[in-house]
């Protein structure tokens, strides 16, 4: 089908009949972006009624022609928001109402639920659109729409977010594939590469959807006639990727920032720990010590009263300076017990203590009377 630049041709319904009779096969790409610039062309008068006119000629036997009115007037409600008019031709007109079923209808009404219900996509419209896909595979629309479906449902049907992971990276995987297919025929068309961007964005690939979202922006021409819409929706893609991208390095700063605290502070820690084991195992041996030592004093006074009260003062006398003397060997062997061979080199300097008394004693006068007396 070819475009006339006169837009005249198009004011009235004959105008119209004569360009759709031109050339029909609605499984090409060029049926489907022709009726669309058509459908959207500003400066045509009464085309919605035009439209409607032939639709419903029940003097013409020409089903084609009625079927190429009914596609560019479902696309024109489409593209300017008209959800129940859009609904209810589709509702009428289904069926054999144009010769037998239409290869494209389904086309349609897959556009319809992606444009106006799109929360509720679910499995039943994306195999229907692989149906199309798998059918049409020449035809490089049908295949984006089956990418598109898929993006859009996992966008914005949470019960699919939240389903199976295993459909959710099955369907990714093959809408991803779909959408490079759909490129590589038609490898102009921008809106392919922002369909791309939003799947691998779904994928996880931030950068990889950035890249792809500035192709988008950059493949658009200003010729669109949407152009101002299409690259806004393309930069509010963008700003949703960059803002992920941001918020992942942030999120990674953090836990840095809280993984070396929490580090240091685990280190700090440890080494508080050791400090106070040290303390408690220093403090264990000098409470054990003081046990020690005091329980000897003890002894040492109860064995002393003992020896004065049983025996003469001057034996007593001998026998509590042993008694001392043997407590000092005693309580410096409980320490080397207790803190190891460390306390060892205290050892000489108690016996050194013990045999000075004893010399001390022996130097006595006292003494000396003492040891006649025992001799």
């Amino acid at each position: 089908m070819t475009e006339t630049n006169n837009v005249d041709d198009f004011n009235s319904e004959n105008g119209l009949k004569k360009y759709f009779a031109r050339y029909l096969n609605e499984n090409e790409r060029a049926f489907d972006l022709d009726l669309t610039k058509l459908a959207r062309r500003k400066g045509i008068g009464n085309l919605e009624e035009n439209l409607k006119k032939i639709i419903g000629d029940d003097i013409s036997e020409d089903k084609n022609i009625k079927y190429c009115a009914f596609f560019c007037l479902a696309t024109k409600y489409r593209h300017d928001d008209k959800e129940t008019e859009m609904k209810t031709l589709l509702s009428e007109y289904r069926g054999d109402k144009f010769g037998g079923k239409r290869d494209s209808y389904e086309h349609l009404f897959l556009l319809y639920r992606l444009s106006f219900v799109s929360y509720s996509l679910n499995f039943t419209d994306i195999d229907r659109a692989r149906y199309n896909r798998d059918k049409y595979r020449h035809n490089a629309g049908y295949i984006h729409i089956f990418a598109d479906i898929i993006a859009t449902a996992y966008e914005k049907n949470k019960h699919l977010e939240k389903g199976d992971d295993n459909y959710f990276k099955k369907h990714i995987k093959e809408a991803i594939m779909a959408v490079e297919e759909a490129n590589d025929k038609d490898p102009n068309y921008a809106k392919y590469y922002s369909t791309w961007a939003r799947l691998l964005f779904l994928q996880g690939d931030q950068e990889g959807a950035l890249e792809k979202i500035d192709m988008a922006i950059k493949k658009e021409t200003v010729e669109t006639i949407d152009y101002i819409s299409r690259v806004n929706n393309y930069n509010r893609y963008k700003l949703d990727i960059m803002f992920a991208i941001n918020e992942v390095k942030i999120i990674r700063g953090v836990e840095t920032i809280i993984g070396e605290k929490v580090n240091s502070a685990s280190k700090e820690i440890d080494t508080r720990i050791k400090e106070m084991n040290s303390a408690l195992e220093n403090n264990k041996y000098k409470i054990m010590e003081f046990v020690g030592f005091f329980a000897g004093i003890i002894t040492l006074v109860i064995g002393s009263l003992e020896i004065v009260n049983n025996q003469p003062f001057e034996k007593a006398i001998m026998l509590i300076v042993a008694l001392f003397g043997t407590l000092l060997c005693v309580f410096s062997a409980f320490g080397i017990i207790v803190r190891g061979f460390r306390r060892m080199k205290s050892l000489p300097n108690r016996a050194c203590q013990f045999f000075c008394v004893i010399d001390l004693f022996e130097r006595n006068p006292f003494n000396s009377k003492l040891n006649g007396k025992l001799v």
